[in-house]
C-alpha cells in the first residue's frame, strides 16, 4: 500500500511538473507573440511618418510650381534629389525591418514547433512513467508472493523435521 501511495504522489509530481512546462512555453510563446506584433507596429509607424513625409515634400513641390509660374530647374532639381535621397533612406531602413521581421517570424514559427515536439514528447513520457509504474507494482507484487511462498517453504521443512 505504502508503495502504491509513493507511486501515486510521483505521478502526481511529475504532472505538476508537466504542467509547469506548459505554462512556461505558453508564456514564451505569448511573449514571442507580442515582441512580434510590437516589432510590427513600430514598423508600421516608421513607414507611415516617412510616408507624410514624402507626401509633404510632394505637396511643396507642387505649391512652388503652382506659386511660381517660372520653373527655377535648380531648385527644382535639388527638390528632387532631396526626395531621392529620402526614397532611398525609406527603402533601405524598410528593408532592414523587413528582414528583421522575416526573421523574427522564422523565430516565432521555429518555437511553435519546439513546443509542439516538447507536448508529443511529455505525453509519451507520460505514458511510459505510467507503464514502468504498472510494471514496477506487478514485479513488486510478484516478489512479495515468492518470498511468502519461500517462507512458506522454510516453515514446512522446520515443521517436518
Amino acid at each position: 500500500m505504502f508503495v502504491l501511495r509513493l507511486r501515486y504522489s510521483q505521478w502526481r509530481f511529475a504532472n505538476a511538473r508537466a504542467e509547469g512546462v506548459r505554462y512556461i512555453q505558453r508564456l514564451i510563446a505569448e511573449e514571442t507573440l507580442y515582441n512580434v506584433w510590437h516589432a510590427t507596429s513600430g514598423l508600421r509607424d516608421i513607414v507611415t511618418t516617412q510616408r507624410i513625409c514624402l507626401q509633404q515634400m510632394k505637396l511643396e513641390i507642387k505649391l512652388d510650381d503652382i506659386l511660381n509660374k517660372q520653373v527655377d530647374l535648380r531648385s527644382l532639381k535639388l527638390d528632387m534629389s532631396s526626395a531621392l535621397d529620402v526614397m532611398h533612406a525609406m527603402g533601405s531602413s524598410i528593408w532592414s525591418l523587413h528582414c528583421q521581421m522575416e526573421e523574427i517570424n522564422r523565430l516565432a514559427s521555429d518555437l511553435a514547433v519546439i513546443a509542439t515536439k516538447e507536448n508529443l514528447m511529455l505525453g509519451r513520457c507520460e505514458n511510459m512513467l505510467a507503464s514502468t509504474a504498472i510494471e514496477e507494482s506487478s514485479l513488486m507484487t510478484h516478489l512479495m508472493q515468492k518470498k511468502q511462498e519461500e517462507e512458506e517453504m522454510i516453515q514446512s521443512l522446520y515443521c517436518c523435521h
